[in-house]
């Protein structure tokens, strides 16, 4: 460590933290105890603020309101410096609302589709039962709570930083909040190329047809992704007395609608891509899939992107990421929901988070 510019990093850290960055004071403060002695994982430390400025060099104070009103907010840690034993005290004050406030705005659709009884078997077959059930018991997205979350994700790691240490979501909390199996074969696909996978190199909208029964109209088409609204309107409701050959077609494109809506949605937040009809295909081997897996890798990806400052819109399974905060932070846990059930995250059913105004929310959370 002799030949590292230890002092000489933190110095230019510190000019920083008291010109332009006050974000990294406190982080600053606790490198700069160890000037005379450092070691290697507190190099690490210095480097890992240099990225951090690097990758927020583009955010800045937005000062905007009627109100020239100064609020204040400060909490303390509880003997945060384990050397020695001594709390840090932290604060933040705003003035006509000018503070970083950007607020995750989620993508997520509710899917419009009746579970039909008649359904059930498919979709146990699928290892789907569990996700349709929380389909109509789904709470509200507290998106302030969920943004100041996202805001400690890093990339790097795929885990949230938190002043205790680190965590993040596990295969096992998706078996339990969602009731989704995480063993099976892998579940993999392509998005650009999706025609070059088809069964027997037949047209992709062939392929729709054959299993669905009908073909949407272009107008409800974009490249290979179809309108929620068309699904919702030709697949709403099973006709009562329905051969099994179109109870099984409404069962596909229930499933079809269950996966794009509330495990892998995209940013669009309104259409359902057709990479799932090569699974729909072939209802007796969904079930030997890990829909668990994938879907924590979907949402890991989409908080990936997301902790780009500049980005505000948060898809993927987003009731997943809110119940896990729920379980396993009691403080942040809703009153009044003290009834277990299965799969856990049922156990929210019918939350609606504050309609106060998101900004304030998430500096209270973040603190």
């Amino acid at each position: 460590m002799s030949r590292v510019p230890y002092a000489s990093a933190v110095g230019s850290l510190m000019y920083a933290m008291i010109c332009t960055r006050p974000d990294i004071a406190q982080a600053v403060a606790v490198v700069s105890r160890f000037m005379e002695n450092p070691g290697k994982e507190h190099w690490n430390v210095v480097k890992r603020i240099l990225r951090y400025i690097k990758g927020t060099s583009n955010v800045a104070l937005c000062f905007g309101g009627s109100e020239f009103i100064v609020n204040g907010y400060v909490d303390s840690d509880f003997a945060g410096d384990l050397d020695k034993r001594k709390s840090t005290t932290g604060y933040v004050f705003t003035l006509a609302r000018g503070a970083p406030q950007r607020c995750i705005r989620s993508m997520r659709r509710q899917q419009g589709m009746v579970l039909d009884d008649r359904y059930v078997p498919y979709l146990q077959m699928a290892g789907l039962y569990h996700l349709a059930r929380l389909n109509d018991r789904w709470f509200r997205l507290d998106e302030a709570l969920v943004s100041a979350f996202v805001e400690r994700w890093h990339p790097e790691t795929h885990t949230f930083h938190m002043p205790f240490g680190e965590c993040t979501i596990t295969l096992q909390d998706v078996a339990y909040q969602l009731g989704l199996p995480v063993d099976g074969r892998y579940v993999s696909g392509c998005l650009s190329e999706f025609h070059v996978y088809i069964e027997g190199g037949r047209p992709a909208w062939v392929w729709f047809e054959e299993l669905l029964g009908v073909v949407p109209p272009p107008s409800q088409v974009q490249k290979y992704a179809v309108n929620c609204s068309w699904f919702q309107e030709t697949f709403g409701e099973c006709p009562e007395g329905a051969y099994e050959d179109t109870v099984r077609r409404y069962a596909r494109a229930y499933i079809m609608m269950l996966l794009g809506t509330q495990l892998f949605e995209d940013k669009s937040g309104n259409r359902v891509h057709i990479r799932w009809l090569p699974f729909v295909a072939r209802l007796e081997e969904m079930g030997t899939y890990s829909w668990g897996s994938a879907a924590l890798a979907w949402l890991y990806r989409c908080m990936c992107r997301v902790a780009n400052r500049n980005v505000i819109k948060l898809a993927g399974p987003l009731q997943l990421l809110q119940s896990w905060i729920f379980w396993r932070f009691p403080r942040f846990r809703p009153a009044g929901f003290e009834t277990f059930s299965w799969p856990l995250a049922s156990r929210w059913s019918g939350y609606i988070p504050s309609s106060s105004e998101k900004g304030p929310r998430v500096q209270t959370w973040r603190l």
